[in-house]
């Protein structure tokens, strides 16, 4: 992992980083390609402007899309479930996101980081879908919260070596789709293409979604200037159903992978 800094004409420091994450050292990047992505992001990100609230578009790139899936999956497990902290609940089985939505746990994945033949109590790993065709499938669970309410597990425990089972996912997969990443940004006529997420502003119980954010604005489909001190916020419930790109450009990320997305529609709050 490389973190980079560069000064902006002004002063301001302006920030970017690249990481690699495998099971095995020869799937890693090089080095130099790390530093030479890290530094890239940097310096892509000077004279950052800022601008006007509005409503727009949003292109998530392949890291921040993981980090979306990342606050969505946390509401979809039986811990969050049976203590009632999840806006998922009793919704199983129902059409939340656009047909584009497609999200497992897939601990079967060959090589993966995540990937495992049995969960932390020793139940035999299985694919779980999440998110089928904009349907939540249901949740995930362990022996406790199964147990707690009215389920059966699957497979999903995890444990550190002094911690109790607690139930997640291993391997996230957003599965891809048929859009060339280039094309999703060319169908915006006005938007953020997003490349940084900042805070902790989701509330899982209610679906509330607010994070500061940084990227590229997109003008006439083409990246025009870079975008920081900005917040896009909006309901995870409208933002899975506003999905309407899904992104060919399946990249992965420590235990998670993901493509670039599009949300028709957020509120980005500027100056």
């Amino acid at each position: 992992m490389v973190e980079a800094i560069a000064d902006d004409a002004d002063g301001k420091k302006r920030n970017g980083y690249w990481y690699s994450a495998e099971r095995s050292l020869h799937r890693l990047m090089d080095p130099e390609e790390i530093g030479r992505v890290a530094a890239r992001r940097t310096i892509d990100q000077l004279g950052a402007r800022k601008i006007a609230t509005r409503q727009s578009p949003v292109v998530f790139e392949p890291m921040m899309t993981v980090a979306l899936m990342g606050d969505l999956v946390g509401c979809a497990t039986g811990s969050a479930l049976y203590r009632g902290a999840t806006f998922l609940a009793s919704r199983a089985g129902k059409a939340l996101g656009s047909p584009l939505v497609n999200i497992s746990d897939d601990p079967s994945r060959p090589g993966g980081l995540g990937s495992r033949p049995f969960d932390g109590e020793g139940v035999g790993a299985r694919r779980n879908d999440i998110f089928r065709q904009g349907v939540f499938s249901g949740f995930l669970f362990d022996c406790y919260t199964a147990r707690r309410t009215g389920n059966s597990t699957t497979g999903s425990a995890q444990r550190g070596i002094e911690s109790l089972p607690a139930p997640g996912a291993s391997t996230l997969i957003f599965e891809a789709g048929n859009s060339e990443p280039g094309s999703i940004i060319a169908g915006v006529t006005e938007g953020l293409y997003l490349t940084t997420l900042m805070g902790n502003g989701f509330n899982p119980t209610t679906g509330d979604y607010s994070r500061g954010a940084a990227g590229f604005w997109i003008q006439d489909g083409k990246l025009a200037y870079p975008v920081s001190e900005v917040n896009i916020s909006g309901h995870m419930d409208s933002m899975l159903a506003g999905v309407d790109a899904v992104g060919d450009d399946l990249a992965s990320f420590g235990s998670s992978s993901a493509p670039t997305i599009r949300i028709r529609e957020m509120t980005i709050s500027g100056t």
